[in-house]
């Protein structure tokens, strides 16, 4: 894994948004104790609250982008076997031309 690649940025620039906007909410349900009486606020809670939601994220996104990646490289593998065939294929095609001929 290349720190800082574009893949490596997009996969923590998305997993930011997703923990803004998912560990708020979190933590609203998890401290709603706080809002409506007595409790105190759990800081430890409330940070894993933010923090979950990222690393969910984060994992996802580089796992599907290796899973993409590995998708690639085994479709190129394949054209470039199958480009072979064809060179193979095109060359038995001229020489029967040639006896042919």
């Amino acid at each position: 894994m290349t720190f800082f690649s574009p893949a490596f940025l997009a996969a923590t620039k998305r997993a930011f948004i997703v923990a803004l906007v998912v560990g708020p909410i979190l933590t609203l349900i998890n401290q709603w104790g706080v809002m409506t009486g007595p409790a105190h606020l759990d800081w430890i809670k409330a940070g894993l609250s933010c923090l979950v939601p990222f690393c969910v994220s984060f994992f996802s996104s580089r796992m599907a982008q290796r899973a993409f990646k590995g998708h690639m490289d085994q479709a190129k593998s394949d054209v470039e076997d199958a480009e072979a065939r064809i060179a193979v294929l095109e060359k038995a095609l001229r020489e029967a031309d040639v006896k042919r001929s």
